[in-house]
């Protein structure tokens, strides 16, 4: 559900979710995405505004990043645990 509101936003051009671990809620859910050719980056808040409207608020991602690619496993999946490893580094 949460992949597919971030598609939906205009810039988007794919998006995944992970868990990262959290001290009070154990795992909380981050999103990446790529975004389209020429597509200006919109703000964090933006992207999880956009999935607030489609969504409940506890299903809205505690972080959004963008990413300029989703890492990708040889058969072209997005790797979620080498994602996992790119936010946890990058907050």
């Amino acid at each position: 559900m949460v992949v597919e509101a971030l598609r939906s936003h205009p810039a988007v051009l794919n998006a995944a979710v992970v868990g990262l671990p959290d001290d009070r809620l154990g795992a909380v859910p981050v999103a990446a995405v790529e975004l389209k050719a020429g597509a200006s980056a919109p703000a964090e808040e933006a992207l999880r505004d956009h999935v607030r409207r489609e969504l409940t608020q506890p299903q809205v991602p505690a972080r959004v990043v963008i990413l300029d690619v989703l890492p990708r496993t040889p058969s072209m999946k997005i790797d979620l645990t080498s994602l996992g490893r790119i936010i946890a580094e990058a907050t």
